[in-house]
């Protein structure tokens, strides 16, 4: 045990960190400004009435009692058809009136996977989070939202996640801020992000002019057309530097009046001028129309109602050579906003594109042709891209003419993101749920999300566009991981389209389909579905068997399978069909190549729980002793790898509290929550499971203080999603009987547990006085 560990009057055997979710009074760092990669464009042309309007609305404005603000929240959208710079009017906004706010974030609205990831970023920069918590994002959004909704200039963690109706303490002065959600082309990106109360302020820019609605953000907006064309004009001698030029007038008008007066298009074209050093009456000269450049008529980006558009910036791939244009082809098939160069030059090994550079060094040659013509920005000191949207619309859109093109494109593309990815679906046992990979997991996804987005896009445009097996390897190991991070949610319509590809294949996908389906079991136990958690592992062991057959040799895989079967039969409750199948993965496992006794974590976990549940406690302790000297054996006494080991804690400590234990029990689950917040992070699944049975120990020793902070934490874990019921029932329930305990009115609570209960059982509705402590004990909850 811990040097540190206390004897309570009980005998009980307390470890204090285990249960340390108390909150500290702190100040919020402020000013706080999230702005990277962003910079100010000193080249930006002002559309004065529009930055008027947006300074009209949304600058902070305070009322007589000093620095807290008047009014709830103010928004304002811009809208309108991509390269019109509306993301440059929003920086320009930003740079002009950072000092006049406290905080401001710009957030890349495209993906929710990146805003998770950001709302991430802010609540470590505001210090809400600390860098080293591995919490759940769906968590930090909640308290970044809290804090946006109740922007105090200090705070405590609980302040705003405080889950009985007590309003927080509320500062004299708050916060103003200001956040920017660039990018919003689907509106409906924002449901969960959307800050829909407090005292700030939200610009939005989108392509959708939905945006500016009542449906969505509010109608205060304007809509971000093209220049004018004598602006367009003026904009054009400015970035070629002849605003003093006589007779270039004339000229600067007609290449405006040719590019649409969009500003991207201007950028580019005025980039590529500066480049071969010409004037801008000789470049018309040159280009005397426009079909001499890739017939831009033929290519029409933008499907917004009203905005279908010539895109005349393509004049900017003019001059690229061909190599040039093959890398910026797989870069726009790359998430947009930042793009890890170690990603394009990690593996040249299998890209079958000509042109590709096919070395770090020729790599290195093409990129400037990319930079000097403003085709894609660097950010060298950290070895990342970005890219317009438009001009990946427009890159994709060139590929639609070259037969094939698109395919061995999005290949490319598939097969680096690929190749940095760190798969674990295939191999050996044991690599499951390490959480060293998470980090490199996470940089990825915003990728394979954007791959997926196209591929759904181009599959039905095209349909000689044919299914992509290693796309689907891609997806489901993707959603494996967000699996692993309890986030079933996303994982979902990745393992769909996984799924679909694979059964839309002419080729043999057995073995893929196999992996599918295994991911599938685990992402429904995780939502509480065990009708679909057979179906799935039923399937994969029936494939995975059809591999044995063929090959004639057993597998991790085949091991897992007849492992998730056995699980399966036990979530719903058929124990004697599950030990069976769980000893059959012990013998699959013991005759593969690299055995190692560690290796039979799986199957030894899942028999002693059905021991447990047939009764047989002392199986069942046997069994998980058994495990955890063979995981201490081959990984130490501090293993960190995973959260398995805590696992193995969780499970000893039940089985100890039913054989009447309750000091040992107390220990072990104590040993299971330092374990699960070390590894999964203090809300993850595991974690707030083990919250509850710690809270249930200190309930009984009647250490209320303790008590609360731990179900605090459970409930900020489950968030009423709908997939925790059975979870929330007891939860709701435990905390009622806390709050009546500390002479605290039990109401909110009692009625929280009987709408989770009679949303479970609706043949057997309760209502808060109904419900009773034998309900939820029949509630198989907290058990694993």
């Amino acid at each position: 045990m811990p040097s540190n560990s206390q004897k309570s009057e009980d005998s009980f055997e307390i470890i204090p960190s285990a249960a340390d979710f108390a909150a500290k009074k702190r100040k919020a760092n402020l000013p706080c400004y999230l702005l990277k990669p962003h910079t100010r464009n000193k080249d930006f042309f002002p559309r004065r009435e529009i930055m008027q309007s947006i300074e009209k609305v949304l600058l902070p404005s305070t009322s007589a009692q000093g620095d807290r603000p008047s009014e709830n929240l103010k928004t304002f959208v811009l809208h309108g058809l991509g390269g019109t710079g509306k993301t440059e009017a929003a920086l320009e906004f930003v740079f002009a009136h950072q000092l006049q706010y406290d905080a401001v974030f710009i957030l890349h609205a495209d993906q929710s996977s990146r805003l998770s990831d950001e709302f991430c970023q802010i609540a470590v920069k505001l210090g809400l989070e600390r860098p080293e918590d591995k919490n759940d994002p769906d968590i930090i959004r909640d308290i970044v939202q809290s804090w946006l909704a109740n922007p105090v200039k200090s705070f405590t963690r609980a302040d705003s996640m405080s889950s009985v109706s007590e309003d927080p303490r509320r500062e004299t002065t708050l916060a103003k801020w200001l956040i920017v959600f660039d990018n919003a082309d689907d509106p409906t990106v924002l449901s969960d992000f959307w800050p829909s109360e407090g005292y700030g302020s939200v610009l939005v820019t989108s392509r959708d002019p939905m945006a500016k609605s009542q449906f969505f953000f509010g109608e205060a907006g304007s809509e971000f057309g093209p220049l004018s064309i004598p602006d367009a004009a003026e904009f054009l001698k400015r970035l070629t530097r002849e605003e003093d030029r006589q007779n270039s007038e004339e000229a600067s008008q007609a290449i405006a009046r040719r590019l649409d007066g969009l500003p991207l298009a201007i950028a580019q074209i005025a980039a590529i001028i500066r480049r071969r050093n010409l004037l801008l009456s000789e470049f018309l000269e040159l280009h005397p129309d426009e079909t001499d450049l890739y017939e831009i008529q033929c290519l029409r980006i933008g499907s917004q109602r009203g905005y279908e558009h010539s895109i005349a910036s393509v004049w900017a791939l003019g001059d690229l050579d061909d190599r040039a244009i093959a890398l910026l082809n797989v870069i726009s098939f790359l998430d947009p906003e930042c793009i890890q160069e170690d990603i394009l030059t990690g593996n040249f090994q299998g890209i079958e594109i000509v042109d590709y550079p096919k070395t770090k060094k020729e790599y290195h040659q093409v990129l400037p042709h990319l930079l000097q013509s403003s085709i894609v920005h660097r950010n060298a000191s950290k070895g990342e891209l970005r890219v317009h949207r438009l001009v990946q619309d427009v890159a994709r859109a060139r590929m639609q003419s070259s037969p094939g093109l698109s395919d061995t494109v999005f290949d490319a593309a598939v097969q680096l993101v690929s190749s940095s990815f760190p798969f674990i679906t295939r191999g050996s046992v044991g690599r499951a749920h390490k959480i060293d990979r998470w980090t490199l997991c996470a940089k990825l996804l915003p990728h394979i999300t954007h791959l997926k987005q196209v591929y759904a896009v181009i599959s039905i445009a095209n349909d000689s566009f044919r299914p992509r097996i290693k796309f689907a390897d891609l997806l489901n190991e993707a959603g494996w991981y967000l699996y692993e991070r309890t986030n079933p949610v996303e994982a979902t319509p990745l393992l769909d389209m996984a799924q679909a590809i694979c059964e839309a294949s002419h080729e043999d996908v057995t073995e893929q389909l196999a992996l599918i389906h295994g991911s599938r079991t685990w992402v429904s136990s995780l939502m509480n579905q065990p009708e679909k958690c057979f179906y799935h592992s039923k399937i994969r062991l029936e494939l995975e068997e059809q591999l044995f057959s063929s090959r004639g040799k057993a597998t991790a895989n085949l091991a897992a399978a007849y492992n998730d079967l056995g699980v399966s039969f036990s979530m719903n409750k058929l124990y004697t069909k599950a030990v069976p199948l769980l000893n059959r993965s012990k013998e699959v496992r013991a005759s593969l190549e690299g055995f190692r006794k560690d290796h039979m974590y799986n199957p030894m976990y899942h028999l002693a729980l059905a021991a447990w549940h047939q009764g047989n406690n002392d199986e069942a302790i046997s069994l998980l002793l058994e495990a955890l000297r063979d995981r201490m054996d081959a990984l130490g006494p501090d293993d960190r790898q995973s959260v398995r080991t805590g696992t193995l804690f969780y499970a000893l400590g039940n089985v100890r509290a039913s054989q009447g234990n309750p000091e040992e029990s107390f220990v072990w689950h104590q040993k299971a929550l330092i374990h699960f917040r070390a590894t999964g992070g203090e809300t993850h699944y595991y974690t707030a499971h083990a919250c509850y049975r710690v809270a249930e120990h200190y309930f009984s020793l009647q250490d209320y203080h303790a008590t609360r902070n731990l179900l605090d934490q459970v409930l900020k874990a489950y968030q009423d999603r709908p997939y925790y019921r059975q979870e929330l029932v007891m939860t709701y329930f435990l905390y009622a009987r806390l709050l009546r305990q500390t002479g605290k009115d039990p109401k909110e609570m009692m009625e929280r547990a009987a709408a989770a209960f009679s949303e479970l059982f609706p043949e057997s509705r309760r209502s808060a006085a109904d419900l009773t402590e034998d309900d939820c004990k029949g509630i198989d909850a907290y058990e694993f």
